[in-house]
């Protein structure tokens, strides 16, 4: 491994879960898988079995990059993030909830919401990036979007602290 390479995801932080640097670098050439079993109730049919890589963690601890490959078999699988993937290898067919099918392999990218449960049949050995985000309390999204307009909770109090002086002569 050159210098460049980076450890494992628990010794990526070096204070309060920050980064220990702000870049991390991976190789196609690394080894060091570690063993990521799938729930054996969730396996369908065959015996895959499934390899990460941790890559890295966001400054707040709301995001990570791994890698991850799996061998052939089908298995039921519930996102506990929202996922976005990037096929690197293989051929994975996926069914979701709804029924609807899609087949990713090489070059796909897909987004898996947080809570969603698919059923993944692995055709070819597959390998995936996963950039995993923890979905934040729906509300708190919504309070953090109404924050960001120009005419935000902060702006509509400004314009009120504004219009209620002229108000007072009205009122007395």
């Amino acid at each position: 491994m050159s210098e460049t390479s980076f450890s494992a995801l628990g010794a990526v932080g070096s204070q309060a879960g920050r980064p220990s640097r702000s870049v991390t670098v991976g190789h196609a050439a690394r080894n060091d898988w570690r063993p990521a079993p799938i729930n054996p109730s969730w396996i369908i049919a065959g015996d895959p079995i499934a390899h990460y890589i941790p890559i890295g963690v966001g400054e707040d601890g709301y995001s990570s990059l791994s890698l991850w490959r799996c061998t052939e078999g089908s298995f039921r699988w519930t996102f506990g993030w929202e996922e976005s993937v990037y096929i690197t290898k293989g051929e994975v067919e996926v069914v979701a909830a709804d029924g609807h099918r899609d087949i990713l392999e090489a070059g796909s990218v897909a987004l898996f919401q947080a809570g969603g449960t698919s059923i993944w049949t692995v055709r070819q050995p597959v390998q995936k990036m996963a950039v995993c985000r923890r979905a934040l309390n729906p509300h708190l999204a919504r309070l953090i979007r109404f924050a960001r307009r120009p005419w935000s909770l902060t702006a509509v109090l400004i314009a009120l602290a504004e219009w209620l002086p002229g108000l007072e002569p009205a009122l007395v």
